[in-house]
């Protein structure tokens, strides 16, 4: 095989490789776009378990927020990035030193109920993002005089926030949690009377000869599972808990966005047709590489 037919070969795999990706998130936005329209809204203390559309303020939980590592901003959510400028010969790029991306749950509320949300795995689309340039790894450590910036590196820094009282529209898995607090499970009061084996034999040794008789244990654990219903029923109720998380099956989507419903959907199609002009280059550029690996080299292929 030729050099040039290496070539084409080497290229028809790329593009092909751009045209699935180029489908893949064509088709992922249309989704998206379909999912924020098709889901109507609802409120927190109607909905039923499932996958859900719900708008409302972001609230912090028991009155503790996050705090951006980047700038140390008071939030309900984060993600940040920096990036220092790298220069080698005729060529440039930004190189990523640090990142990351906060986990903690905060809440959703509206004027029905609240919900807690869990962002892990959410697409998160913040209204408030901010992107500045500096002469340090942190933008809270600034080189100190003129000398000092003038020979320091350059930085990128990225962050992006969900703040307290912010409007929200959240796109998830929706479910209701008992809060009622529970005592021992009939597993546990078991192992517990295994463990104590004076007490075992106090109780359930009927007979008085020093062990327990497989008819004695299905006795004890009748009474076992009798007092653990008894504590179930006394035990007084807690409660409910809404959770919001990311659903189940993987095909439905979980998305935070502090933007309206509107602009959402706009965002999505756009991306829906971005990737499907890049789909469309890509499919085009592959039959054009793979005609002309024909014509170069009929042999190669069958």
């Amino acid at each position: 095989m030729s050099n040039d037919a290496i070539g084409l070969v080497l290229g028809a795999l790329l593009t092909g490789g751009f045209t699935v990706t180029g489908g893949l998130w064509a088709w992922r936005g249309w989704r998206r776009a379909r999912s924020v329209e098709d889901t109507p809204l609802a409120k927190i203390a109607s909905v039923a378990q499932g996958d859900v559309h719900l708008e409302g303020r972001a609230r912090p939980l028991s009155n503790k927020t996050a705090v951006c590592p980047l700038t140390g901003t008071p939030c309900l959510w984060y993600a940040y990035r920096v990036e220092r400028y790298q220069r080698s010969g005729k060529n440039s790029r930004w190189v990523i030193v640090s990142q990351g991306r906060s986990l903690d749950l905060f809440g959703l509320e509206d004027e029905t109920g609240f919900a807690v949300v869990h962002p892990a795995r959410a697409e998160v689309i913040p209204a408030r993002r901010r992107v500045w340039r500096g002469h340090s790894p942190s933008p809270l450590a600034e080189p100190a005089g003129f000398l000092g910036a003038l020979f320091a590196p350059t930085y990128r820094y990225t962050e992006e926030l969900i703040v307290p009282e912010e409007t929200l529209r959240v796109l998830g898995w929706f479910q209701s949690l008992d809060g009622t607090v529970r005592g021992p499970s009939v597993n546990d009061r078991l192992r517990q009377l295994k463990a104590d084996p004076a007490a075992l034999l106090a109780r359930f040794d009927t007979d008085r000869d020093g062990q327990i008789s497989l008819e004695e244990w299905d006795a004890a654990r009748a009474v076992v599972e009798a007092e653990a219903r008894d504590a179930a029923l006394r035990a007084p109720a807690g409660p409910v808990v809404h959770t919001v998380t990311f659903p189940p099956d993987s095909g439905h989507p979980f998305v935070v966005s502090a933007l309206p419903a509107a602009a959402l959907v706009r965002r999505y199609r756009w991306s829906a047709f971005g990737a499907a002009l890049g789909f469309i280059a890509a499919l085009t550029a592959s039959a054009w590489l793979v005609r002309a690996l024909f014509a170069t080299a009929p042999g190669v292929l069958p």
